[in-house]
């Protein structure tokens, strides 16, 4: 029928990229069968010939799902570049109009270029350019280096981080905030505060926050807005002392008092400035925060170092995550696709069993551990991470699920460790006896230590689940053609009765391996 075939051509449509960027753009390596990729056909292959047949693919947007993206900044003072490296190389792709990324990464990036070129910021140029790794990110997502290193490079503005966050505390969730703010890095080669150059970087910030922060137009309109109202009125004559400036400005029709009204408000301001300035206020502004991240290093692959400096905006910003509203900080992990991530939450919670004792390795800040705790499925929770950025983001978010979630606070904990570090694990599992693993590994995948503890007979008890990018739960390999593509999560819960049952009674192992990254990795 007609209706069948129009809402078949609507389903191929979702199911294209469509992306301008796509021919030479390394960020995503298919364009076509988003929902039913190729690699899918051998992940379901790879399960089953283990004897795991109830693997799924859960499908998200394929537009605007990336809700943090790091970008390189090349070019030349006055025309800089923003995007990816070409695989293989350090020659940048220019991105302004990504489909992956979320809508307001977009509008930063433009606005970040036209400030950046009309203050001749010198975006950063390496002294002799070698091939590195295919993307800008893989860098840096968990941890960075101290940054001392000497300078060889020319120019300052290296790499670009902007994350997406809620813009109301009425809703936490920035996938579905289609005017999400942005926590923005500028990432600046220099050692420190005391470098000639960081007054440059804070002057590009000042100019960011004037036009895209809490001093932009559509902010100061919320403060302006009533004394604009009171010029009005006096001007023309019109108040009834009913009804919004939208209602007022409607009845000033005659030529004679929009002119009026010009004047009364400044040549400056015409009339219709006024109805735009008014639907502005309802905008939030487009920046949360700007940071500044020092990286001197040339010869490091590492994005972001361990210096931080807060310029502008509130220190934390705020998204909520399987129910816990969590504080993120630039320095932190999180996940790019946050709508994939609750997918994979609610699949993680399903997976533990009521009462279980929780062990997360590579934890981040807790997000995932925190959330088994508030779900009450958790008895007890321990979050390790190695990264010491992460810290302070858990302790912020569990005293704030502490006045929600009575209890909850209690059931879970976070230390700074490392998952590669044999003596560090024993320690951890003696200590807590957990009955569920639960891992979120980085790109290079699970650590030796860890595998080999995995592996040993005395841990084929419990469970474990796991969230990672496709190509790496059990493996080093970084291969293009093993990632999952745009907007495809996948999931896979099994349960599978120990053949030979151990002296504890035979429980049972559940695995559920979670792949939620995407070849889009900016």
């Amino acid at each position: 029928t007609k209706h069948q075939q129009a809402a078949l051509s609507e389903q191929l449509a979702l199911d294209e990229l469509g992306c301008q960027h796509f021919a030479s753009c390394p960020g995503c390596s298919l364009d076509q069968q988003l929902h039913n990729p190729p690699v899918m056909q051998e992940a379901q292959h790879f399960f089953a010939s283990r004897g795991f047949h109830d693997f799924q693919t859960v499908p998200g947007p394929v537009y605007g799902w990336r809700c943090r993206a790091k970008l390189a900044v090349r070019g030349q003072a006055g025309q800089p570049e923003i995007g990816l490296f070409k695989l293989g190389t350090h020659d940048l792709v220019g991105m302004p109009d990504c489909r992956a990324h979320h809508p307001r990464v977009n509008q930063a990036i433009q606005l970040i270029k036209q400030v950046t070129a009309a203050l001749r910021v010198q975006p950063y140029k390496e002294q002799q350019q070698q091939p590195r790794h295919k993307h800008a990110s893989t860098a840096a997502n968990r941890s960075s280096n101290n940054g001392n290193a000497s300078r060889q490079g020319s120019g300052y503005l290296r790499y670009l981080q902007l994350t997406a966050v809620a813009s109301s505390s009425s809703s936490l969730r920035a996938e579905e905030d289609p005017q999400a703010q942005i926590q923005l890095v500028l990432v600046w080669s220099a050692s420190n505060a005391s470098h000639p150059s960081v007054g440059d970087a804070k002057r590009l910030a000042a100019a960011l926050w004037t036009q895209g922060g809490g001093n932009s137009a559509a902010a100061a309109t919320a403060n302006t807005l009533a004394a604009l109202r009171a010029r009005a009125e006096q001007a023309t004559g019109v108040s009834n002392g009913r009804g919004n400036i939208h209602n007022r400005v409607a009845t000033i029709s005659r030529p004679d008092q929009q002119q009026q009204l010009g004047a009364a408000l400044g040549a400056s301001i015409p009339l219709i400035s006024i109805k735009q300035h008014a639907a502005a206020a309802a905008v939030p502004p487009l920046f949360h925060s700007i940071w500044l991240n020092y990286q001197p290093d040339d010869d490091s692959n590492r994005i972001l170092s361990n210096e931080w400096m807060l310029l502008h905006g509130p220190e934390w910003g705020w998204q909520e995550f399987g129910g816990v509203p969590v504080a993120l900080a630039p320095g932190g992990f999180v996940q790019a696709n946050y709508g994939a991530f609750q997918q994979c939450l609610k699949a993680i919670v399903a997976a533990t069993p009521s009462g279980s004792t929780v062990l997360e390795l590579y934890a981040g800040s807790g997000v995932i551990g925190l959330s088994l705790a508030a779900t009450g499925v958790a008895r007890r929770v321990l979050c390790v991470e190695v990264n010491p950025q992460s810290g302070p983001a858990f302790d912020i978010t569990r005293a704030q699920l502490a006045k929600s979630h009575s209890g909850a606070a209690g059931r879970v904990s976070h230390i700074i460790g490392s998952a590669g570090d044999a003596k560090q694990l024993a320690p951890w599992f003696t200590q807590t006896q957990p009955n569920v693993l639960v891992v979120d590994p980085p790109r290079k995948g699970l650590d030796k230590a860890i595998l080999a503890l995995l592996t040993s007979r005395e841990s084929r008890e419990g469970g474990m689940d796991g969230v990672s990018c496709p190509d790496n739960i059990n493996s080093g390999s970084n291969s293009r053609s093993a990632s999952i593509c745009n907007s495809v999560s996948v999931s896979s819960h099994y349960q599978q009765q120990q053949q030979q049952p151990q002296a504890s009674g035979g429980k049972q192992a559940i695995a559920a391996p979670i792949s939620i990254e995407t070849t889009n990795a900016s």
